[in-house]
Formats: structure tokens, C-alpha cells, sequence
């Protein structure tokens, strides 16, 4: 296997993470032995279309299985298909980590970032989710909710309400075919819970970045407050 290090980049990459072979190596935080037990978990429980996590190598970063593809930063568009897919390898997830120590008392472990930046696509399709650093156990819904909103880009694209309305009942029905009525419920409250949970976020930060990512949350806000009611009628028909 070869050993040259050969910078990633296509998504919002953290800064010093590289390819070495068929790995990835990424500095850690103080977040990352959670993360690398609910890796653990996944692997355990055999799920597809996440890292594995293979160990700390001399430098102190940890080793992730690469995984192959390009990420979807960036892209707002989907065919029915590519969102069903997505929703469904997330629920894969939800369910290999719901009812385990790492979850504890919550629903399951979510991983609070899943977005095209953290998305690896096959072929246009996704295959992988990436970055599992911001992991905590969580609701279902607040997973899923955030997933929509910056897969849709809620608030900031021209697509119509009625549109983005259909695609959040696609969502919900591919993810929880089994007790749809109880996620469509629980979903636009989740959304708005994410949503004030970012812009606390950007709010606490000083850079440019977070300046305009702070107005953008806003925005998504006010479109939520306007569009709610076609979007609870789509949800609830």
C-alpha cells in the first residue's frame, strides 16, 4: 500500500486530513473516541456506507477506511431516487445504533451533520456518509430534518414550497414506511429545533463564514414560518 499522503478535499474538509492507500487520516478531537465507538458499532452490526474505523497511526490521527466516490458539496438537486437512497442508508444507521450503549436513553445516535458536504456519491448516487465527529445520541427526526434542509436548501432555493413539500413526504414515508404518521409529526417541529440550533451556533462564531451562514439560517427560518401550513398539509394528507 502506498504510503505518499495526498491532501482530500471537495467538501468542508477538515483542515490536515489526507489519503494515505485506500485510508483516510484526520486529526482528532475530543470527540473523536465517540465517534470511533459508534464507527465500531456499525461495523459491528455489519451496516454499508460509512468509514470503518482501523485505529491511531504514529502521528496521533486516526485511520478510516477511504471511502470511494466524490462528495456532493454543493449540490441541491435530486431525483426521487437519490433522496429515497439517501434517507433509507441513513435509516440503516439510525437502526444499527438505536438500543446501544452509545445511544443510551435517546432514540438512537444521530449524526448532527449529514449534508452533501458529508455525502459520497457513486455514479450521482449516494453511497456513503462521512464525518461522523459531531455523532450524539438524538431523535430520529432531528437527523432526518436536518438532512432535508440542506439537501433542499430550505429557505434558500426557488424551488416551490408545494415542490419541497412533496419531497419532505417522500422522506418521511421511505424512511419510516412503518409508523409514517408519528415522523411526519415530529418532522417540522425537528426542522425548526436544528435550524435555531445552528443559528446559535453561527452566532457564537466571528468569522465571515459563519456571518453569512448566520443570515442564510435566518432565512431558512422565515421561510419555515411562512410555508409552514402547505407544509403540514402535505405532511399530515
Amino acid at each position: 500500500m502506498s504510503d505518499v499522503e495526498r491532501p482530500l478535499s471537495g467538501g468542508r474538509t477538515v483542515a490536515g486530513v489526507v489519503r494515505v492507500g485506500e485510508t483516510v487520516r484526520r486529526p482528532m478531537s475530543v470527540r473523536s473516541p465517540f465517534a470511533h465507538r459508534v464507527l465500531l458499532r456499525l461495523a459491528e452490526a455489519d451496516v454499508g456506507g460509512v468509514p470503518r474505523f482501523l485505529g491511531v497511526d504514529e502521528y496521533g490521527r486516526e485511520i478510516l477506511s477511504y471511502q470511494a466516490g466524490e462528495t456532493a458539496h454543493g449540490r441541491y438537486e435530486w431525483t426521487d431516487e437519490q433522496l429515497v437512497a439517501m434517507v433509507r442508508l441513513v435509516r440503516a444507521i439510525h437502526d444499527a445504533l438505536a438500543g446501544t450503549p452509545e445511544a443510551g436513553d435517546a432514540e438512537t445516535v444521530c449524526h448532527h451533520d449529514l449534508a452533501p458536504w458529508n455525502t459520497i456519491l457513486t455514479a450521482g448516487h449516494p453511497t456513503a456518509v462521512i464525518d461522523f465527529d459531531g455523532a450524539a445520541p438524538g431523535p430520529r427526526a432531528d437527523d432526518l430534518a436536518y438532512l432535508l434542509w440542506t439537501f433542499l436548501d430550505l429557505g434558500l432555493s426557488s424551488t416551490s414550497a408545494g415542490e419541497h413539500a412533496r419531497l419532505l413526504r417522500l422522506a418521511c414515508d421511505a424512511y419510516a414506511a412503518d409508523d409514517g404518521p408519528k415522523l411526519h409529526a415530529a418532522l417540522l417541529p425537528a426542522l425548526r429545533r436544528e435550524q435555531e440550533r445552528i443559528l446559535a451556533f453561527r452566532a457564537a462564531q466571528t468569522d465571515p463564514f459563519s456571518a453569512q451562514k448566520h443570515k442564510d439560517v435566518q432565512t431558512a427560518l422565515h421561510w419555515l414560518d411562512a410555508h409552514q401550513r402547505t407544509l403540514e398539509a402535505h405532511l399530515a394528507a
